[in-house]
């Protein structure tokens, strides 16, 4: 499974239970745990029960003091590094986009988070909530995409099925916000 990084501050998995369950049960034990890493070592700052963290390719995302989980059991949650209380939370991704497979990926910058399905979401600053609009572009999760996109110099970079897709999310220059073209703080919607 992979870990978020904000600074010091790492989030995984930070319970499982030791039963000879079937791995689709002892997922469900699985939950969101902060440590504080040095070179002294690690110790734990908090665990929430409420945050099931997710096996196999979720990957959740640091962004600005906060963790950004999806997983199947607990959905689309926010919450603070520094001391583990959830923001805000939604259904789960695959839930909001009807995906092929509910792995999913999310991505942040500026303020701004993307998901499978392209979905689009303000981060913590900003209360954690869905903006309007989505980019246009069919359902990249799972088995048919199970890793993340990349964000470089304003672009994201999406694998699909049988191709590569670059979106622009620059605002251009000179670019009003109007009712037909809406466009949020760098990320164009359509």
């Amino acid at each position: 499974m992979a870990l978020a990084v904000d600074g010091s501050r790492v989030c995984g998995n930070g319970y499982r239970s030791n039963t000879k369950a079937k791995d689709s049960e002892v997922d469900k034990t699985m939950r969101a745990a902060c440590f504080e890493v040095s070179t002294d070592g690690a110790k734990r700052l908090w665990l929430n029960d409420e945050v099931a963290y997710p096996p196999h390719r979720a990957t959740p995302v640091a962004h600005r003091n906060h963790f950004y989980v999806d997983a199947r059991e607990t959905g689309f949650i926010c919450v603070d590094a520094r001391t583990g209380k959830i923001v805000n939370r939604h259904p789960h991704i695959h839930e909001m986009t009807s995906g092929d497979h509910n792995w999913t990926w999310h991505v942040a910058s500026n303020n701004r988070l993307v998901t499978s399905g392209c979905l689009l979401f303000s981060t913590a600053e900003e209360g954690f909530r869905r903006l309007p609009g989505r980019l246009s572009l069919d359902i990249t999760s799972g088995y048919m995409c199970p890793v993340k996109p990349a964000l470089a110099d304003g672009r994201l970079f999406v694998r699909t099925l049988n191709k590569l897709v670059c979106y622009d999310l620059r605002k251009p220059e000179g670019m009003q916000v109007d009712s037909i073209a809406l466009q949020v703080e760098g990320l164009m919607l359509d």
